[in-house]
């Protein structure tokens, strides 16, 4: 199996845990005298929902020791998978952190009718400025998505050439 396919069959077991989790907690009561026919019965479901977290625990080692073990070169470096994923959900914070900031800064910007009031003083309004030009910021969060995107691309390309590791 590639690892690419172990990822995507590792989201397809992470959402069947997720509705035995739901059916587990609908099964674990009922009242006196209601009990449906055919209706799986909390011990069945139980069962079934830990063989699938058996079966998911499984396959996280082997998708974590195929990323430690295999390298791949992004830009002259060369990381292993953990390494370059690691890096990409960085990036990914960096730019969710610097849209927070630039979204900040244009909503600064925007005329407003109570900012102005605040910032009134003495018939003089004080003028909002932004830490850093904007244009500046927006730049720099077009430099880090580029390289996210990137990264990614590398980081799935690798998988379909990579088998996992047992």
């Amino acid at each position: 199996m590639r690892l690419a396919e172990a990822l995507s069959l590792r989201k397809a077991l992470e959402s069947r845990v997720g509705q035995l989790t739901d059916l587990l907690v609908k099964t674990s009561w009922r009242y006196e005298g209601m009990e449906a026919e055919g209706a799986r019965s909390y011990g069945e479901v139980e069962q079934e929902l830990l063989e699938t977290l058996g079966e998911l625990e499984g396959l996280i080692i082997r998708i974590n020791r195929t990323n430690v073990a295999t390298a791949l070169d992004f830009e002259g470096e060369r990381l292993s998978i953990m390494e370059a994923i690691a890096q990409r959900d960085i990036i990914g914070r960096k730019i969710g952190a610097l849209r927070q900031s630039m979204q900040a800064m244009i909503s600064a910007l925007q005329p407003d009718a109570r900012r102005t009031y605040l910032f009134e003083r003495e018939d003089a309004p004080r003028r909002v400025r932004t830490a850093v030009p904007v244009k500046d910021l927006e730049q720099r969060v077009n430099q880090l998505a580029a390289r996210h995107r990137a990264l990614d691309v590398a980081i799935q390309a690798k998988g379909w050439q990579t088998d996992l590791v047992s």
